[in-house]
């Protein structure tokens, strides 16, 4: 199993408050810090952009690691949907 897998977590199905169907992701090791989309890419996407925000806070070298080892599965799950979507495998994995 890669090692994205066992990191981004994704859940979907529709929220209380929207009436379509929406995937929320979040890194295991930052569950704070979580994203939705209409799609495992969008809602990637968007966790991506607010996890390179965290990085940009960074206090000291260690939590900059950390943070950029999240930043770094979040991009290689993107790919790897990009990837099975141009395969034509995924099609939208909500």
């Amino acid at each position: 199993m890669k090692t994205y897998q066992r990191r981004v977590l994704a859940t979907s199905g529709k929220r209380a408050c929207h009436s379509a169907d929406t995937t929320l992701l979040h890194h295991r090791d930052f569950p704070e810090i979580w994203a939705e989309g209409t799609s495992l890419v969008e809602a990637a996407t968007h966790l991506a952009n607010m996890l390179s925000l965290a990085l940009e806070s960074s206090g000291n070298d260690w939590r900059r690691v950390v943070v950029q080892q999240a930043v770094d599965d979040v991009a290689e799950f993107i790919d790897a949907m990009e990837h099975d979507d141009a395969e034509g495998l995924s099609g939208n994995r909500n």
